[in-house]
């Protein structure tokens, strides 16, 4: 074990040629090993290549039950001394950065639960690499590679989320172009871009995050066509289909929130945008229970918008119009989603609500409880 712990040359060809003969010795004593490592001979590089090395042994070994042993014992040593970790990796060594981010993809794909154990420091330290205006996209490039374990830390905690949405925005905010149609067809610019942005759809049909979701809509809606449009809408339509009902209403109420805000943050074209490209393909592609609980918290205020009438000047009644649109192109999509039945059969679930609000709001007189 002493001599594993060693960083010369001569040590490491050592191990290097003997790893088979010293695997279940190495894999065994995993959590000692690595713990003195950063801990006595406080070596970064040591403790990722005999990670790193460790890692590659639990694929080779025939016995699982070490293998997982293993895993459990990096993850946890890793986690334990991430502050150790971090002082050996500081931001300004672009080199060590990359060795950590390499090594982390490897460990979080062994050790599971890596997200569940994992504090808010982590994900503070991956938040500065993206967020740092002195470290190259080249590096946050990689470093998105853990996008689909962070966003898993960020869920972990109620206030983290809001802190993972300020580093993704921050980040847009530094290497995005106002409009993707910007950059040149066919340049390395273009390539990294594209590769970029389908990493962030990844994960949004994984996990339906509505941090992701949010990010992903406000940069598209920008332009009226994004240059992966057809990517975005494939990952719509993937992740209606992979996540429950609970998490998708609240990834969807991002786009509502976005059409429905009064403040006037957001253009009549991002909110149309909005819609069209993203509520309505998503809605089309849910489920009827889906399409019940999503509607009953939005149905009232359809209603209104539906029967609002043009007034004031220029700007306000461009505003009641996008809203009266968007509202009509809802509407398009439960009809197209629910048999007559769900929608007007008297004593409906949607019909009794709807005919509550007309009566109490005094909308539409000639229609009666329908």
């Amino acid at each position: 074990i002493s001599t594993i712990c060693e960083d010369s040359r001569e040590h490491r060809s050592f191990v290097l040629k003997y790893r088979k003969q010293l695997s279940n010795l190495l894999l065994s004593n995993l959590s000692s090993i690595l713990s003195n490592v950063i801990e006595v001979k406080k070596s970064l590089k040591l403790f990722l290549r005999i990670g790193e090395l460790s890692i590659k042994l639990m694929s080779e070994t025939k016995n699982e039950k070490l293998a997982k042993q293993a895993a459990t014992a990096i993850g946890k040593v890793t986690l334990k001394n991430w502050m150790r970790i971090c002082e050996a990796c500081p931001l300004s060594q672009e080199g060590s950065i990359l060795q950590l981010i390499y090594y982390l993809i490897k460990v979080t794909s062994v050790f599971a639960t890596f997200h569940e154990e994992a504090g808010p420091e982590v994900l503070s330290w991956w938040c500065d690499i993206l967020q740092s205006t002195r470290i190259r996209l080249k590096v946050k490039h990689k470093a998105l590679a853990l996008l689909l374990t962070m966003e898993k830390v960020a869920s972990m905690k109620e206030e983290l989320p809001l802190k993972l949405k300020r580093c993704l925005i921050d980040f847009s905010s530094q290497h995005f172009p106002v409009k993707s149609l910007e950059l040149k067809e066919g340049t390395l610019e273009l390539n990294e871009y594209q590769s970029i942005f389908r990493i962030f759809l990844k994960v949004l049909e994984e996990r339906a995050s509505p941090v992701i979701f949010y990010l992903v809509l406000s940069v598209a809606c920008r332009e009226e066509e994004h240059v992966c449009e057809t990517d975005i809408q494939d990952s719509i339509f993937k992740m209606m289909n992979k996540n429950s009902t609970d998490v998708l209403v609240k990834t969807l109420n991002v786009a509502w929130e976005i059409f429905d805000e009064s403040s006037g943050e957001f253009s009549s074209n991002i909110k149309l945008a909005t819609v069209s490209r993203f509520l309505l393909p998503a809605l089309l592609s849910a489920s009827s229970h889906l399409i019940i609980v999503f509607y009953k918290e939005k149905l009232e205020r359809l209603l209104k918008v539906v029967g609002d009438i043009l007034r004031g000047g220029e700007e306000s009644k461009v505003k009641t119009l996008t809203s009266k649109c968007g509202s009509f192109l809802l509407f398009g999509a439960l009809y197209s989603k629910m048999d007559q039945a769900q929608v007007h059969s008297k004593g409906s679930e949607l019909t009794t609500l709807a005919a509550d609000v007309l009566r109490i709001s005094n909308l539409f007189p000639q229609g009666k409880g329908d």
